[in-house]
């Protein structure tokens, strides 16, 4: 019986890339070498710094006069040594004591001691006296030293007050009332497998990310640069059944790679750790659940890791293109394991929903305990889905000639490269949309002298409305301008739309999805309370917040989203895709959990306005609408917008009703002449 397609190119895939001797020193004799050697020359070189620092004597330097007991006890201490400043019974100002401890920690002192005359009297009577300790955090023998001082000056300060007890004729516990002990619940055990939990599942998802970035460039852009993947095309293969092929073998090595990266980093820390008699014998359990679960969050981190890689790594023209395209992808790849590892996220039925953060999750449930059943069965249906869907994707990639056999095309010398517009296409709106949000990250550099109020204006109408009209202008000899940013008349429907949605929309789309988001990630209700605080919403005239948090916004973010980046997104992809594309992207600009759904739906509704009626102009009148009754209700009945945001009220489905008769008010015919796909 003739094997199965897939399988045959599996094997031929797997088998071409193992063959390759670079292949197989980067999976098993690099990281056996350079782990090992890493925390050697690491745990070396640290020793060598404490010794250094344990055989050295700090050098103490008085700027003022300290009584005499305090200096004699200081200098009793052979770990410290120390020195009088000349004219330190002169200095009694604040200012001065800085400056000159300043000048002493540069000259060579490792810390810096002062009182003042005040302090000294209080020391010698029964007062509180303030000791200064200056020291340079950035010089390593005085960050060290100065716990070695304190240290010191607490054994002292006992000593005085032993003292001060014995002479009112008080027993020494008298300035003792409260005596307090820290005793730790967690076994050993507990303790290490807590960090192996918090470690592992973070170096598992970036190994095997990294382990399936270059079989997924060689089996699509290295194929196109040897010419062998046309080759491999006009074979009696289904494309699937190519795909899959394909997919099989960057799963396999990735999962293989990344499985011996942490097998040996692994087996590398129990080295080190079983060689600390303070760390104690390794007590992990596996257990037959710890063996799913760990098998689980293998799986469900390679399988969709995989068909990331290969969907994107088909988009190059050349190994160089992939290495460049794929290494956002990476970044992108390392957050859920950053999350992972942060003590407060644990593994929920909600975050068991979310594509490999959710396996991340699982492997560390897995070593602090057995995970739930039920959890584990939510991460196998989401990796598969999401595994499913992606594959569907790069199955139609490699339906498509114009991005299977893209090899060439022309690459932009420096000065075309600004003076010549881009081409209209998805590519062009994410890349000017990536340029946006980093000018909208970073304005806060910028706007820092200004009121909140103040600088949301500023960055709307510079960071959006005035960047979107010089791409319009920089891109006016491929599409006129007005096109590009959708100006065009709305007719009577399409402005009695824009005030239908305007009017429900924030009942029938933002309330449900805040509560939706509020289902997901609790903590809603502060996060709005801390919006508003950061704005100064409560102290800001009403008028002044609907012209700036409501009126230029509309115009500006309708330019920018609704405009521009999905006009250009229409170039290369349906309407109706460039609607979802652009509300997807609206969403993410805003930049919080807490607001992405609602902000998402929003545009979604915005963006479908746009469709429809051709022009931008409804959508500003919507959105404005929309945040000025927010805010109206914000400041008339704070109370009430709390009451909102957590109980769910009938009154969203009268907003829904709203917005779902708006759009059927509006129709092609309410279009002046501009006709959208």
């Amino acid at each position: 019986m003739a094997a199965h397609p897939a399988w045959t190119i599996y094997k031929k895939e797997l088998l071409d890339t193992l063959r390759d001797r670079r292949t197989l020193a980067a999976m098993l004799l690099v990281p056996m070498v350079a782990y090992p050697l890493a925390l050697l020359v690491t745990s070396q070189t640290l020793e060598v710094e404490r010794r250094a620092q344990r055989e050295r004597r700090v050098v103490v330097e008085l700027v003022t006069e300290l009584p005499r007991s305090l200096v004699d006890g200081l200098g009793d201490d052979a770990d410290l040594s120390i020195a009088v400043s000349t004219g330190a019974d002169d200095v009694d100002d604040v200012a001065d004591r800085k400056r000159r401890a300043t000048a002493a920690l540069k000259g060579g002192a490792d810390i810096v001691l002062a009182m003042s005359a005040t302090a000294a009297e209080a020391f010698d009577g029964l007062g509180t006296a303030k000791i200064e300790l200056f020291f340079d955090p950035t010089t390593p023998f005085s960050d060290a030293g100065v716990r070695r001082v304190e240290r010191r000056l607490e054994r002292l300060n006992e000593d005085a007050r032993a003292a001060r007890m014995s002479a009112a004729d008080l027993p020494p516990s008298a300035a003792d009332p409260l005596s307090l002990s820290s005793t730790s619940v967690a076994t050993k055990g507990e303790v290490q497998n807590q960090f192996f939990g918090s470690l592992l599942p973070a170096l598992v998802l970036v190994f095997i990310a990294i382990s399936c970035f270059y079989p997924a460039v060689d089996l699509t852009a290295g194929e196109k640069e040897r010419k062998t993947l046309a080759t491999l095309l006009t074979a009696p293969v289904a494309t699937i059944h190519l795909v899959w092929g394909k997919y099989l073998a960057v799963v396999t090595i990735g999962t293989l790679a990344g499985l011996l990266n942490v097998t040996t980093l692994g087996l590398t820390l129990l080295r080190v750790f079983t060689s600390d008699p303070s760390f104690g014998a390794i007590q992990f359990e596996l257990t037959g659940t710890a063996l799913v679960g760990i098998g689980v969050s293998i799986v469900a981190i390679a399988a969709p890791l995989a068909a990331v890689m290969l969907l994107f790594a088909c988009f190059a023209r050349s190994f160089r293109d992939a290495s460049y395209l794929l290494t956002p992808v990476l970044l992108v790849a390392a957050v859920p394991a950053m999350l992972s590892a942060l003590p407060s996220f644990e593994l929920t039925p909600k975050l068991a929903a979310i594509p490999l953060a959710n396996a991340a999750l699982l492997m560390k449930a897995t070593f602090t305990g057995d995970p739930p059943l039920g959890e584990i069965a939510i991460v196998v249906v989401v990796a598969l889905a999401t595994t499913g869907a992606l594959l569907a994707l790069v199955e139609r990639v490699f339906a498509d000639e114009r991005v299977l056999f893209s090899t060439g095309g022309p690459r932009a010398d420096l000065r075309s490269l600004f003076a010549q517009p881009p081409r209209p296409s998805l590519e062009t709106a994410l890349a000017f949309a990536a340029v946006v949000f980093v000018l909208d990250y970073y304005a806060g550099l910028f706007t820092a002298g200004l009121s909140p109020i103040a600088g949301v204006v500023v960055m709307q109408i510079v960071g959006h409305g005035l960047v979107v009209l010089l791409l319009a202008a920089w891109m006016r000899s491929v599409v006129p301008p007005r096109a590009l940013l959708g100006l065009g008349g709305i007719g009577l429907r399409g402005g009695l739309g824009a005030v239908a949605i305007g009017a429900g929309a924030w009942l029938g789309i933002s309330l449900p999805a805040a509560w939706l988001t509020a289902l997901m990630f609790p903590g809603q209700a502060e996060a709005s309370e801390a919006f508003s605080a950061a704005l100064d919403l409560s102290s800001t005239p009403l008028l002044a917040l609907i012209l700036a948090l409501a009126i230029v916004p509309a115009i500006a973010e309708e330019l920018l989203f609704r405009g521009a980046i999905y006009r250009l997104m229409t170039a290369t992809s349906s309407a109706r895709a460039a609607v979802v594309a652009q509300a997807l992207v609206f969403g993410v600009f805003h930049g919080s959990i807490y607001r992405f759904l609602p902000t998402a739906l929003l545009g979604l509704v915005l963006g479908e306005l746009r469709r429809r009626t051709g022009s931008v102009v409804p959508g500003m009148i919507a959105h404005a609408m929309t945040n000025a009754i927010i805010l109206l209700i914000d400041q008339r009945a704070p109370e009430d917008v709390t009451e909102l945001l957590t109980a769910p009220t009938l009154w969203a489905f009268a907003g829904l009703a709203l917005v779902a008769l708006a759009h059927a008010v509006v129709d092609s015919r309410a279009r002046s002449g501009v006709e959208v796909a």
